[in-house]
């Protein structure tokens, strides 16, 4: 939950504070989009016919999604594309916004944080509470489970630390008045905003500060915390029906918890925002800045994204019900618009922020070759996370798992393959033509638009590292085809 704070402050300060230059940052984005620095539709002018979907799997909505005077006129008909919707705080659709979600039949879900909520939620003069009192009902609700010292662990005090970045009060979910209170709180939610479900953050027991846990065993030594959040969840499945149930990061739990969530989240397994590249460079429009570019996670090591999907995938395996994507988060990639700056008596390139489409196809890679989907957040970037990619069709996968082949990984579908490299350096490797269809004509290179020109079975492909001009940085690729069906490969 600490990350809705951290992003309001970005929101506020860049947004907000910096007017004139976010008009820039929001106008910029849109004029990016305009003068083609973010690529057409695939397969737009070239005359191919690929393969795509109705809707994307799933979308995580940055805050300015919810601001008309701050985002771009297709953003909301771009959102209503995805089968789910999710974000992070209280903020939702109203009106003609939320007519394009229902027609489109998107899947909406209110924001909980599953542990508990923040002092300053309560809004008891605190000068940072002042941006939640545009949620009325929300600082009713947590004010009048204040008025209960029973439902809580530490009505006394409140506690920080783990998933709780600010001072927060702790809810006891072994108390029969409390489920029943929250079950029907959520019932009213629900019926209020016209929402599908209800997105629990920090679900469980796996990021509570190590304080509460002592708390919940000293009150509580015969029920175990989650197995009274497991509880709580059967309740409200059985209190309202249809309802679904959304966690994040459930398969760190026990498995009880896969019966009870329709959905569930990894985050930052591929990229992150935070970790990255940093750099000062002149930024068009705003001059010299700190910038830090998006980190990359690599598949290999202890701390590879294939290590780091293990216990998501084991759970996911034992309880394929569960929907899984995968979120990981992106910053603006820099590339030089050509221009020079006179920086004391230097002359220094001018860099503009594009939207990182190299992360979002290797995040998008490495969920395809482990089962999931996955969505590049801008949450961290407002107004750089859009892409296509979301609405290709690669149909059922025709092998198992991934295949690990020397510094690629692979896995083949029934329109396509996928390809992550293992390192940030150049990469050939050579498709299985056994595994390409006799009716494929050819591959088109989705992260380019474009045929990959030359090709035929038995013929390398090359793939490029992520480049990143304003730090040097080259970090490893991921790479979607498609095959391009038509007459008989003649190379057969």
């Amino acid at each position: 939950m600490e990350r809705i704070f951290k992003a309001l402050k970005t929101y506020i300060e860049v947004i907000l504070v910096n007017r004139i230059s976010l008009m820039p940052h929001g106008a910029i984005r849109c004029l990016v989009i305009a003068l083609g620095l973010v690529s057409p539709a695939f397969g737009q002018g070239s005359g191919k016919t690929l393969p795509t979907r109705m809707q994307g799997p799933f979308i995580f909505l940055s805050l300015q999604t919810f601001d008309p005077s701050l985002r771009c006129p297709d953003d909301i008909a771009y959102a209503a594309r995805f089968r789910v919707a999710l974000s992070n705080w209280y903020l939702r659709f109203t009106g003609r916004d939320m007519e394009a979600f229902r027609r489109a039949g998107c899947e909406l879900f209110i924001y909980l944080w599953f542990n508990g909520y923040y002092s300053r939620e309560l809004d008891l003069g605190d000068p940072e509470s002042a941006a939640l009192r545009q949620f009325p009902t929300m600082i009713a609700a947590f004010r009048d489970i204040h008025r209960h010292p029973g439902w809580l662990l530490n009505p006394d005090r409140p506690i920080q630390g783990t998933g709780a970045e600010y001072p927060a009060y702790f809810y006891d979910y072994a108390h029969p008045a409390f489920r029943a209170h929250y079950i029907g709180f959520i019932r009213d939610r629900l019926r209020e905003t016209g929402y599908q479900g209800v997105f629990f953050d920090y679900i469980g027991s796996w990021a509570l500060p190590e304080e509460v846990k002592t708390l919940w065993q000293k009150r509580h030594p015969d029920i175990a915390y989650d197995r009274a959040g497991v509880l709580f969840l059967k309740e409200l499945k059985r209190a309202l029906p249809g309802v679904k149930v959304f966690g994040n990061q459930s398969y760190r739990l026990a498995e009880d918890y896969y019966g009870c969530v329709d959905y569930d989240l990894t985050e930052s397994h591929a990229t992150s925002y935070l970790w990255g590249k940093e750099a000062e460079i002149y930024v068009h429009g705003k001059g010299m800045q700190k910038v830090m570019e998006t980190f990359y996670r690599p598949w290999d090591g202890l701390y590879g994204y294939k290590e780091m999907s293990r216990q998501r995938r084991e759970k996911n395996a034992l309880r394929p019900k569960v929907t899984v994507f995968d979120l990981n988060y992106l910053q603006p990639r820099y590339i030089s618009n050509g221009a020079k700056a006179d920086i004391g008596g230097k002359a220094a390139p001018v860099y503009v922020p594009v939207t990182d489409r190299p992360a979002i196809f290797y995040g998008y890679v490495l969920a395809k070759l482990t089962g999931v989907e996955s969505f590049g957040s801008d949450w961290y970037a407002p107004g750089f996370g859009k892409d296509d990619l979301y609405f290709l069709n690669l149909g059922q996968p025709v092998s198992p798992s991934y295949e690990e082949k020397g510094a690629v990984v692979l896995r083949y579908f029934r329109n396509g393959f996928v390809a992550a490299t293992r390192q940030g350096g150049r990469v050939s490797f050579t498709p299985d033509a056994k595994r390409i269809p006799p009716a494929a004509s050819g591959l088109w290179d989705a992260y380019t638009k474009a045929p990959a020109t030359g090709w035929k079975p038995g013929r390398p492909l090359a793939i490029t590292p992520a480049g990143y001009p304003a730090t040097g940085s080259q970090h490893p690729s991921g790479r979607v085809y498609l095959y391009l069906r038509g007459q008989k490969n003649k190379h057969r």
